[in-house]
């Protein structure tokens, strides 16, 4: 199953920082290792949540793997308009 090799990657990420190293140190290398295709490996290599989406990366695994290869992104991010989208 696609989903599971992607996901499995990116939860193995989470749990293990020395996974996340070495992904962002030798990505082909981790993507290999979890036998990843090459339509899989070019939609990581995007860090674009439409191709991640399209081999069927779970929504937010797709927010952790993508925080994860560009923390800057992490400063990009809020909730604070929330709060006015809820009041209808």
């Amino acid at each position: 199953m696609v989903e599971h090799r992607v996901n499995n990657l990116i939860q193995t990420m989470c749990r293990r920082p020395e996974t996340m190293a070495r992904l962002n140190a030798e990505p082909e290398k981790v993507f290999e290792e979890f036998g990843l295709s090459e339509t899989e490996k070019q939609a990581l290599r995007s860090i674009d949540p439409g191709q991640m989406a399209g081999i069927g990366a779970h929504p937010i695994l797709q927010m952790h793997y993508m925080m994860a290869r560009n923390p800057g992104m992490a400063q990009q991010m809020s909730i604070a308009g929330y709060p006015e989208l809820l009041k209808d």
